[in-house]
């Protein structure tokens, strides 16, 4: 967020995973460390999901962040955006989501990112949990368009018009 702010980040790379993950900590539901050799029976007879080591309660963190990402998605206007999105459109509504809705913004490199109109690429969008939570809207008639290839357009028309340019891979 810090090299973001002072404006050395032209552009980001980085899994679903962290984008989600980082989200958690903007709207203060716990991530926990924990350790990569526990029976998951137990974890999951406690109601905590695993990640390596990383444990997250499924309640009380992944449902509620799941109907966060679902509601910044579903208010997505694409009579506002372009008649497709890229990863870095979704990026940018839920940055500006988290922005306006968190407790915690300061928290988020996705809300640096949105607050100084730095683009989030997430290649494997479909491959987490933010792909996931778009499965409901495309059900519900609720998802605009997405176009992956839109993400390599993008980024690679950065490039071209930068004679030098930062970016940062996450993941």
């Amino acid at each position: 967020s810090t090299l973001i702010e002072k404006g050395y980040v032209d552009w980001i790379i980085t899994t679903g995973a962290n984008a989600y993950h980082d989200l958690h900590f903007a709207y203060g539901l716990p991530v926990r460390q924990g350790h990569f050799d526990v029976d998951d029976d137990i974890l999951y007879s406690k109601q905590i999901v695993r990640i390596y080591d990383v444990y997250i309660k499924e309640i009380e963190t992944l449902q509620k962040q799941d109907d966060i990402i679902q509601n910044e998605i579903a208010k997505i206007n694409v009579e506002d955006s372009t008649s497709s999105l890229s990863s870095s459109d979704i990026s940018f509504y839920l940055g500006k989501g988290a922005s306006n809705n968190s407790h915690f913004p300061e928290k988020s490199f996705m809300v640096s990112a949105y607050n100084n109109n730095v683009p989030v690429y997430i290649p494997a969008i479909t491959d987490s949990s933010i792909g996931m939570n778009m499965l409901p809207l495309l059900f519900e008639s609720k998802l605009p368009n997405y176009n992956l290839v839109s993400d390599i357009a993008e980024s690679a028309a950065i490039l071209w018009k930068s004679k030098l340019s930062g970016g940062i891979e996450l993941g």
